[in-house]
């Protein structure tokens, strides 16, 4: 079949994007090989992340974090410096600050002789110039230098976080939970004189930067529980928008009997940008509070907000990974209903370090609604008798959803300083933890439940990924591969592209083959840009990480890894305007895919990107090679085959339009695509569309016609062509507008 065959002529179906630029262009062919490199390969999963009331990842239907007002459990991991009958030095671990912060607290040995034993903790000093640590327990212990323990601890006589309260009522006695209420207790407002008490929540914060996070359109209902502590008490409650008139304003009399209050509203939200607040204020006596929600009639009684769902969906993320900063959890807490959940913490005890998240069954829930596989990541601090009760619940939780498989990952990156106070870098005593972890957690879960456990390991660090895969407790070893660290001021394109398109590809097969010399899976639990250094500045650093070319970047370090061995990788992360660099002086629009969930999915290019190439993934991963030597230079791709037929995805890291012929097994009795979709954009190389920081890439598609055995497609410049049976074509959107 020559080049020019008629049989290979593409018939495109230009969208409204306009034409294809009129470029040079290369030819370039390659042989599709008839043996599957891979098999059992996922669609490209996703990061979840943490649910924030500020930014863009306004996940939670009920939109008030810590609803019940509960206390705190804190949580973390220390190294064992020396001891002697009941005292025991913890050195230096930074944990937390101040006497007495783990008085009355529990320490479990997590590795060493006395590991799964528990005491309690009589006395916790922090030395203020050495920052030594040192405890004393209820009960002699035995221990060496080095074993691991977990502290962990549940706060109730702490206001409640996630709120705010004015001075005069912060020190107000907490009250008991109203009737019937799964939580502890609520949160009384105590009017001083004539002056108010008020507790405020507010939300949608970034503002000018980025507008509206979290629109307040439609239909609403806010509802919460009250009780009058005094006689004459009055309560008023607000909730809009900074520089707005309210959505509604009540104001009623308190009786001493709890009651619920539900005020029903239909909101416009086409004021100026604002923060939004939820204000109560009480006056003339103490006003008790407790259970508050707060959410869109259309989002019903599920835990996640249409846009989480619909977002998902569209991208089809084959698994959902649950990291949230949860490592200092229990698992009463990590099972617990809205009204009866904590926050949680595990750095410092700082109330900003102290975070509302999703449940586990919540986060099950949405799993089995995208279709997607679950990955949870436990927190290290758990006791035996934790992991081997969420084996139990999750045997019984895969009675109902069915899941193809469950992965457990033991904690979150414990190989970084980052996270040092909840993680164990040490290889051996990370392996022990993590193995008595599972063994408790598969004891409780049974044979019936697929799970599959996980260890994370530095991507950068081959000798430190070895030594942990060596005799790791898991069946799959994970890293994050990570890219474009470093943006140089005025950095030009041909610079730029070498940044983003650099090959993972010998690292990758590197690890893949450590792995697989250990009988160990390799997996992704993160990737995406990572460009928080160098001397750029934002316009040029925002510039570089929402173009067309980033999109197309991260497409080809999923595929590398794809063509490496590695059949399951989570992209970070679902949502999330913007973070900051590395030197906290600036922001970067990293690291959500989807710039927001405030409507209609707004995905970023590397969003685009995920989307396109799960349409293109099917379960058998075969390798193409160029039939002239040297040829495919620039690009990257793969062929898939599956239940369809044949499928295909090329990105292309040159700066001009490539024409590709893809030529599959002559003896193959699949179907060939029918279809090309693309990323591509001539706008795509600005900062921004306007001022939302969405960018007009477009994943265009048309019709291709094909010869025996072979399919011709035009590559766009820095892009992505995806090559499709026409029945994958039919929810994918035309165009992706602002």
């Amino acid at each position: 079949m020559t080049f020019h065959s008629l049989a290979m002529l593409i018939i495109l179906l230009i969208s409204a994007w306009g034409e294809a630029p009129a470029t040079a262009m290369s030819a370039v062919e390659l042989r599709v090989s008839p043996e599957a490199l891979a098999s059992g390969v996922q669609r490209i999963g996703m990061n979840l992340g943490g649910w924030s009331s500020w930014g863009a990842e306004q996940l939670g239907s009920n939109i008030l974090q810590n609803p019940g007002f509960e206390g705190v459990v804190d949580g973390a991991l220390a190294r064992v410096a020396s001891v002697q009958g009941k005292r025991l030095s913890l050195g230096r671990n930074g944990s937390y600050s101040g006497d007495g912060f783990w008085n009355g607290a529990y320490l479990t040995f997590r590795t060493g002789r006395s590991a799964g034993k528990r005491v309690r903790v009589l006395t916790f000093e922090k030395n203020a110039s050495s920052q030594e640590e040192t405890l004393v327990t209820e009960n002699e212990m035995q221990a060496a230098p080095g074993d691991v323990v977990a502290l962990t601890r549940s706060v109730d006589g702490e206001a409640p976080t996630q709120w705010w309260i004015q001075a005069n009522a912060a020190n107000c006695p907490l009250g008991p939970a109203r009737p019937g209420s799964p939580g502890q207790r609520s949160v009384t407002l105590c009017p001083v004189g004539t002056q108010s008490a008020e507790l405020n929540s507010f939300l949608d914060t970034i503002t000018a930067r980025a507008g509206k996070l979290l629109p307040i359109e439609g239909k609403w209902r806010f509802s919460f529980w009250s009780a009058g502590v005094e006689r004459n008490a009055t309560l008023r409650v607000s909730f809009g928008r900074e520089h707005a008139k309210p959505f509604f304003v009540q104001t009623n009399g308190q009786e001493k009997a709890w009651r619920k209050t539900t005020i029903e509203f239909n909101a416009n939200d086409a004021g100026p940008d604002g923060v939004l607040q939820l204000q109560f204020v009480a006056s003339r006596g103490a006003i008790r509070i407790d259970d508050v929600s707060l959410s869109r009639e259309g989002d019903g009684d599920f835990p996640f907000r249409r846009e989480v769902v619909e977002t998902l969906k569209r991208m089809r993320p084959g698994y959902l990974r649950d990291w949230q900063g949860q490592l200092g959890d229990s698992l009463n807490n990590r099972l617990a209903t809205p009204f009866a959940r904590r926050a949680s913490r595990y750095r410092s005890d700082s109330r900003n370090d102290a975070h509302y998240e999703y449940s586990i069954p919540d986060f099950l829930l949405l799993c089995q609604r995208v279709d997607s596989s679950p990955w949870i990541v436990l927190p290290t601090t758990f006791s035996d008798e934790e992991f081997q009760q969420l084996g139990e619940y999750l045997r019984v939780a895969q009675r109902r959803f069915r899941f193809r498989e469950i992965l457990v990952e033991f904690g979150n990156e414990n190989w970084n300083p980052l996270f040092s106070t909840a993680g164990i870098q040490d290889p051996l005593r990370h392996q022990e933890a993590a193995a008595r972890a599972f063994v408790h957690l598969r004891q409780g879960a049974g044979s019936s439940v697929p799970l599959r456990a996980v260890l994370n390991a530095q991507y950068a660090n081959a000798a430190g990924f070895e030594a942990l895969t060596r005799h790791a407790p898991a069946d799959i070893m994970a890293v994050a591969p990570y890219f474009a660290y470093e943006l140089p001021a005025s950095t030009g394109a041909d610079q730029a592209d070498s940044i983003l398109f650099a090959s993972a590809e010998e690292q990758l097969r590197h690890l893949h083959s450590i792995a697989a010399a250990n009988q160990k899976e390799m997996a992704v639990y993160e990737v995406n840009l990572h460009t928080v250094k160098g001397s750029a500045n934002k316009a040029e650093r925002d510039q570089f990480v929402l173009s067309q070319a980033a999109g197309a970047a991260l497409a080809k370090r999923l595929i590398e890894a794809m063509l490496s061995g590695v059949r399951t990788q989570c992209v970070y992360s679902l949502s999330g305007y913007d973070s900051f660099i590395a030197d906290g002086k600036g922001l970067v629009q990293l690291w959500g895919v989807a710039r927001d969930l405030a409507g209609a999915p707004r995905l970023r290019s590397t969003g685009l990107a995920v989307e396109l190439l799960n349409r293109s993934v099917q379960s058998e991963v075969h390798s193409l090679r160029a039939i002239r030597e040297g040829s495919d230079s620039g690009l990257t791709a793969v062929a898939f085959r599956g239940p369809l037929g044949w499928s295909a995805a090329i990105v292309s890291s040159r700066s001009y339009e490539t024409d590709v012929t893809l030529l599959f097994p002559a003896a193959s009795d699949a179907k060939l695509p029918h279809a090309v979709a693309y990323l591509r954009g001539e706008k795509s190389n600005r900062a921004d569309a306007g001022t939302n920081g969405t960018l007009p890439v477009l994943p265009t598609s048309a019709q291709v016609a094909a010869g025996l055995h072979s399919i011709r497609v035009q590559v766009p410049a820095r892009g992505m062509a995806i090559l499709l049976p026409s029945s994958s074509m039919k929810e994918l959107p035309r165009e992706v507008r602002p």
